[in-house]
C-alpha cells in the first residue's frame, strides 16, 4: 500500500514532526504526546503480533481513552484488524459481537461483568491493556517493523443494526480510510493547531472520523466523558473551557445548545446522521463553518459532504468526495432522470468487503453494474438541476434516531421475545397530531396483564438508548393487512390516548407543566405524565435544566433521571415528601399491605397444585436457579462439595451453549470443579419468569420426577427498577419455582435479603430470624419484590420452605473477585473519581458479607436439610459479624487513593459538577450521591433509601442462631478486621486504581 494510503505510516510521519506535542488530552488532566502515543502503539503491535496470527481480528473492549487509540494503531501496525466491543453496549450485544467476530485476542481495561464474561471463550485470551503497556520496554522504538497493508486488507469490523434483531458486522477495508480522512481534513480545515472533540463512541463508525482527522494532522484530540452532563449552557461552556475548535455533533444535541457567542473557540461543526432543522443551521452557520456529512458504515463512514453556507442553509447530501461514485436508480437498478427520486447506489474505493458471516445479505446489498461494484443504501434521493443530491427518505423502514441508524424490525424482534407479547410494530411517528417531534413508538400486542413498565424493563437491557422506544402502546390486537402483517399505515394514523387527567392544578404546577411541554414539544403532556415516557432523553434533560434555571426553578439535574412527572417536580419544589405518580399502588413508597395482596393474587393465579405424597426419590437431584450469578455460582460449587447429588442448573437461553457458558462463568469467577463434579452438573434452558419455566409438558414432568430440593438464587437485582418492572421475575418467578417444589414435594430454599427490614419504615433496631415483617411502607422496587416473594412463600404449606436472608454481598475473601456493578463497587469507584469524602458528623454503617461465606452458608443448610429434613429453623440470616463503618471504608480506600476530606457543601458541589443528568451513564458517581445524600440533607431521609450503601446505619442484624447452626457444620463467619477488609476490597481498589493509572 502506498505511503499516502497507509494510515500508520502517515501517523508515524506526524508523530516524528510533532513528537512532543499533545496528541490526546483527557478532561481529567491526562495528556499523551504524539511520541508517547506512537510508543504505546508499538507496544501493542509487539503484543498482538506475538499472541495472534497474521490478519487476525483483535477485540477492543475499551472505552474512549488514549489506550484505545494505541490499540487501534497498534493492531494496524501489526497487520491485524480490530472490532470495537463497547462496554456501554447491552451485554447481549457485546456477547454476540464476540461470538460472531471470533477475536483471537481481546484487549480490555474494563472490570469484566459476570454476564459478559459468559461469552469470553470465543476469544483466545483476554489481556489487560494498561498492565501490558506498563511492562513493555518503553525505550525500544525501532524494533518493530510496521506491516505492509494492501488496500483490500480488512481494517475493522463495525456492527450495525439488523432487521432480524441480530447485529451485522460490516467488514471495512483499508482502501477507503485515508481517502475519507483526506477529504474531511480539507472540508473541516483541520491543522496542527486544531483541538478536536472525540464525541462519538468507538462502536459508532463516525468515531473513526473524530480521531482519524485529528491524528493525521498533528491536532490535539480531546476526550471528555462528561461533555453533555449538564445543561445546554453548561455544554457550550464546556466547549469553551476545553478550547474545542472542531466538533462532530449530532443535530439533536446541536439543536438544544443556545446561540453561540462571539467568544466561542469553535471554528467548525460537523453534523450528520439525520436531517438538521433549518432554524438550527441558521443559528450556527453564521458563527462557525458548518459541514453536513453523509455516508453509511458500508461505505467507510462518509461518502459526501456539503458546507452549509449561502442564503439557503439547506443541508443536502453534498457532492461525492474523491474516488467515490453516486448513482440513482429505479427498482430495476437502471439510472433515473434528473429530479426523479430513486435509490442511491455508492461505488468507489470506500466500499466494504461485505457483512461478516452473511454471504446472502452481502450479495443482496453489494451489486455489480456494468462491471463496477456498488452498495445499495436504501436511501431515496434525487439529483436536482444544480447537481445536488437531495434526500427524500428511505425505500425501506430504516429510520435515524439522534443520528444513529435504527431498524424497526430489530426492535420488533426483541419485543416479540418478551413472554406474553404476541406481536409488535415499531414506527417513527408523532404521538399526537399536536406533537412537534417524531419519536419511536412501539405498538405491542400482548395479554392484558402485561404492563408497559414490565415490557420496557424486559427490553431495556437488550436495546441501546437510541433503539428503546419513547412510547409504548399495548393493544389487545394489532391491526393487520390481508397478508397477516401489522398494518403500519393504520398504526401511523392511530390515535394515541393517555389516561384521564385532572384539570385542577396550582399555579406552580401549571408553570412546571408548561416547561415539560416546551422541552418535549408535546402540547398534550399531562401533569401526571412522566418525562421519559414522552421522549425525554438525556438531550431533553439538558434543555429542561437550562430552561428551569432560567426560570428560577431549583431542582437538581439528577432528579430528571428519575423520570418524574410535573406533579413530582412541583412536590419537590414545595419541599413536600416525594411521592411517585403511581401513588396508589406500587410506587417508590409502597404500602406493604399492597404487596401482601399482590403476593396472594400471584399465588392464586397458579391455581391448585397437587402436592406429592412423598419425596419421589430420596437420592434425587437439586435444581439450582441463578447459577451464573455472583452468589449462585458459589452455591453450586459448595453443593457439589457437600453432597453427592446431581445439580440441575436452570439457565436462560442466550448466545452459545448454556453448559459451556456456565463453565466459562465459573472460570471467570476463579472457581474450579473436578471432572467428577462436572459430571454431576446438568443444564437445562428455561426461564423462571414463565409458567413451567417455558418447558414443554414432557420436560416439566420429567423435572418434577427427579427433583428433591430446589435452590432459588435467580433474581433481577436492579436497585433502580420499580416493583412492576421486577414483579415478573422476582415475584411471579418465585411462584413458578414454588409450583415445581410443591409438585415434586421438594424442599425450597429461597435467597432473600435483609433489605426486607432496612428497606422499610421499620429499619431501626435489632432484626433477628424471628422478627416479623410488620413494616407499613417499603422503599424501592427491589425491596418490595423481595417482601412480596416472602409473603408468597409464607402462605405455603405442605413442603419445607427455607428463607435465606443475606446482607450486602462483598468480594470473595479468598480470591478478591468482586461484583462488577453492585452498590459497594460503584461507590468505591465513584469516590475514586471524586477524589474526596465528606466530613459528616456521624459514622455511617454498612454490612460486609464475603460472598464465599454466603455461598458456604447456603449450601451447608441445603445439604443439612437433605440429610435431616426435620430441621425446625426455616429462616436464616447470613451477614457479617458486625457492621463496617464509613470511617473504616475511607481509611481502607486511602491505602490506594488520595481522598480529601471536605465539608458537606463542598462534597455536594463537587458531586454536582462531576455528575450528569443521565444516571445510567454515571452509575459510579450516582451511587456516591445516593449513598450520602439522605445523610447530608434535610427532609429527604427516605427518598433514596433503596440506593443507599449505608441504609443499615440504624440497624443491627441478629444472626446468632444461624451462626451457631453453621459453626457445627464447620462454616464460620469471619470477623471484621483490617485483613478481612483487605481481602474483600483490596482487589477492587487495585483494579480501580489501575484504571485511573496515568
Amino acid at each position: 500500500m502506498d505511503f499516502e494510503l497507509n494510515f500508520v505510516k502517515r501517523f508515524d510521519h506526524i508523530a516524528c514532526v510533532y513528537r512532543d506535542r499533545c496528541a490526546v488530552e483527557v478532561a481529567d488532566g491526562r495528556r499523551l504526546t504524539y511520541g508517547e502515543l506512537k510508543q504505546q502503539s508499538l507496544s501493542v503491535a509487539r503484543l498482538v503480533a506475538c499472541e495472534t496470527r497474521p490478519s487476525a481480528v483483535i477485540g477492543l473492549h475499551l472505552q474512549k481513552a488514549p489506550e484505545l487509540l494505541a490499540a487501534i494503531i497498534g493492531a494496524w501496525r501489526a497487520g491485524r484488524a480490530w472490532v470495537p466491543i463497547s462496554p456501554r453496549l447491552p451485554v447481549a450485544q457485546q456477547e454476540f459481537i464476540v461470538a460472531d467476530s471470533q477475536p483471537e485476542l481481546v484487549l480490555t481495561d474494563e472490570p469484566q461483568s459476570e454476564e459478559f464474561r459468559n461469552t469470553a471463550p470465543d476469544a483466545r485470551q483476554w489481556v489487560s491493556l494498561a498492565s501490558s503497556l506498563r511492562v513493555q520496554n518503553e525505550t525500544a522504538e525501532d524494533n518493530f517493523e510496521t506491516a505492509e497493508i494492501d488496500p483490500g486488507d480488512l481494517a475493522y469490523v463495525m456492527y450495525t443494526s439488523g432487521t432480524t434483531g441480530t447485529p451485522r458486522g460490516v467488514e471495512v477495508l483499508h482502501a477507503g480510510i485515508a481517502n475519507l480522512l483526506d477529504a474531511q481534513t480539507e472540508a473541516f480545515r483541520i491543522d496542527a493547531d486544531s483541538r478536536c472533540l472525540w464525541f462519538y463512541p468507538p462502536s459508532f463508525d463516525a468515531s473513526v472520523s473524530d480521531w482519524g482527522t485529528a491524528l493525521l494532522n498533528g491536532a490535539t484530540l480531546l476526550i471528555d466523558h462528561d461533555f453533555i452532563d449538564g445543561s445546554g449552557e453548561d455544554t457550550l461552556q464546556r466547549l469553551q473551557q476545553l478550547r474545542i475548535t472542531h466538533a462532530d455533533l449530532p443535530p439533536a444535541l446541536l439543536s438544544v445548545l443556545p446561540k453561540p457567542g462571539p467568544e466561542l473557540s469553535l471554528q467548525t461543526v460537523i453534523v450528520g446522521g439525520q436531517a438538521t432543522e433549518p432554524k438550527t443551521i441558521a443559528r450556527w452557520a453564521h458563527r462557525v463553518r458548518l459541514v453536513n456529512v453523509y455516508g453509511p458504515t458500508e461505505a467507510t463512514v462518509c461518502t459526501s459532504l456539503e458546507v452549509c453556507d449561502g442564503p439557503r442553509f439547506q443541508p443536502n447530501l453534498g457532492q461525492p468526495i474523491a474516488n467515490i461514485v453516486y448513482r440513482v436508480v429505479d427498482s430495476d437498478l437502471c439510472e433515473v432522470a434528473t429530479e426523479t427520486a430513486g435509490e442511491l447506489l455508492i461505488g468507489g474505493c470506500c466500499l466494504a468487503r461485505g457483512y461478516l458471516n452473511l454471504p446472502e445479505l452481502t450479495q443482496e446489498k453489494f451489486v455489480t453494474i456494468d462491471g463496477q461494484r456498488f452498495y445499495r443504501t436504501g436511501d431515496k434521493v434525487c439529483r436536482d438541476r444544480e447537481g445536488n443530491y437531495v434526500f427524500h427518505g428511505r425505500i425501506d423502514r430504516q429510520v435515524s434516531v439522534n443520528g444513529l441508524r435504527v431498524e424497526p424490525e430489530e426492535i420488533e424482534a426483541v419485543l416479540t421475545n418478551v413472554s406474553g407479547v404476541t406481536g409488535a410494530a415499531v414506527l417513527l411517528r408523532k404521538l399526537t397530531p399536536a406533537s412537534k417531534r417524531q419519536r419511536l413508538v412501539a405498538f405491542v400486542e400482548a395479554r392484558p396483564a402485561l404492563s408497559v413498565p414490565q415490557i420496557r424493563s424486559e427490553v431495556s437491557g437488550q436495546l441501546t438508548a437510541n433503539k428503546l422506544p419513547s412510547f409504548f402502546v399495548v393493544l389487545p390486537q394489532l391491526p393487520r393487512t390481508a397478508s397477516g402483517k401489522a398494518d403500519l399505515k393504520e398504526l401511523a394514523s392511530l390515535m394515541i390516548t393517555g389516561p384521564a387527567r385532572s384539570t385542577a392544578m396550582s399555579g406552580l404546577l401549571q408553570e412546571i407543566l408548561e416547561l415539560f411541554r416546551e422541552v418535549t414539544e408535546e402540547p398534550d403532556f399531562g401533569a401526571d405524565d412522566r418525562f421519559r415516557d414522552w421522549g425525554g432523553d438525556s438531550l431533553a434533560a439538558i434543555q429542561l435544566a437550562s430552561l428551569a434555571a432560567q426560570r428560577n426553578f431549583e431542582f437538581p439535574l439528577w432528579f430528571v433521571a428519575d423520570n418524574p412527572s410535573p406533579r413530582d417536580v412541583c412536590d419537590f419544589l414545595e419541599q413536600d415528601v416525594y411521592v411517585e405518580s403511581n401513588r396508589d399502588a406500587f410506587g417508590y413508597r409502597c404500602l406493604v399491605e399492597n404487596l401482601r395482596a399482590d403476593a396472594h393474587e400471584v399465588l392464586q393465579s397458579l391455581g391448585p397444585t397437587a402436592i406429592g405424597s412423598s419425596r419421589r426419590d430420596p437420592n434425587g437431584c437439586v435444581l439450582l436457579t441463578g447459577a451464573t450469578g455472583f452468589l449462585g455460582c458459589r452455591v453450586l460449587v459448595q453443593l457439589l462439595e457437600r453432597t453427592d447429588r446431581s445439580i440441575i442448573c436452570l439457565l436462560r437461553d442466550g448466545m452459545g451453549d448454556v453448559r459451556s457458558r456456565l463453565i466459562r462463568h465459573l472460570a471467570d469467577q476463579e472457581l474450579q470443579l473436578s471432572d467428577d463434579q462436572l459430571n454431576r452438573v446438568e443444564t437445562i434452558v428455561g426461564d423462571v419468569s414463565q409458567r413451567h419455566f417455558g418447558l414443554d409438558a414432557a420436560t416439566w414432568d420429567h423435572l418434577v420426577s427427579r427433583v428433591q430440593s430446589v435452590v432459588h438464587c435467580a433474581a433481577n437485582l436492579s436497585a433502580l427498577s420499580s416493583y412492576p418492572e421486577l414483579r415478573q421475575t422476582n415475584v411471579v418467578g418465585v411462584a413458578n419455582v414454588l409450583e415445581l417444589a410443591t409438585s415434586a414435594s421438594a424442599a425450597l430454599h429461597y435467597a432473600s435479603t435483609l433489605s426486607v427490614f432496612v428497606g422499610t419504615d421499620r429499619h431501626c433496631g435489632v432484626h433477628s430470624e424471628k422478627s416479623k415483617l410488620d413494616a407499613t411502607v417499603a422503599f424501592g422496587g427491589y425491596t418490595q419484590s423481595k417482601l412480596a416473594a416472602e409473603f408468597l412463600l409464607n402462605q405455603t404449606t405442605g413442603i419445607p420452605v427455607h428463607i435465606h436472608r443475606f446482607g450486602l454481598l462483598s468480594g470473595d475473601s479468598r480470591t478478591g473477585v468482586f461484583p462488577a456493578s453492585d452498590i459497594l463497587t460503584m461507590t468505591v469507584r465513584g469516590l475514586r473519581q471524586l477524589g474526596c469524602v465528606p466530613n459528616i458528623d456521624r459514622e455511617l454503617r454498612f454490612d460486609l458479607t464475603p460472598v464465599d461465606y454466603a455461598g458456604h452458608a447456603m449450601a451447608a443448610i441445603v445439604a443439612d436439610e437433605i440429610e435431616s429434613p426435620e430441621i425446625v429453623q426455616k429462616v436464616w440470616h447470613v451477614a457479617g459479624r458486625t457492621l463496617a463503618t464509613s470511617g473504616e471504608l475511607f481509611k481502607h480506600l486511602r491505602r490506594y487513593f488520595a481522598l480529601d476530606t471536605v465539608p458537606k457543601k463542598g462534597f455536594m458541589d463537587r458531586l454536582v459538577q462531576r455528575s450528569g443528568s443521565d444516571v445510567s451513564q454515571n452509575r459510579d458517581l450516582a451511587s456516591v450521591r445516593m449513598s450520602f445524600l439522605r445523610w447530608m440533607t434535610d427532609g429527604d431521609s427516605d427518598r433514596y433509601r433503596a440506593l443507599d450503601l449505608f441504609q443499615s446505619t440504624e440497624s443491627t442484624f441478629d444472626c446468632e442462631s444461624t451462626r451457631v447452626h453453621l459453626s457445627a457444620r464447620a462454616v464460620e463467619c469471619p470477623a471484621l478486621t483490617d485483613d478481612l477488609m483487605e481481602a474483600v476490597l483490596g482487589r477492587l481498589c487495585r483494579e480501580t486504581a489501575e484504571r485511573s493509572f496515568k
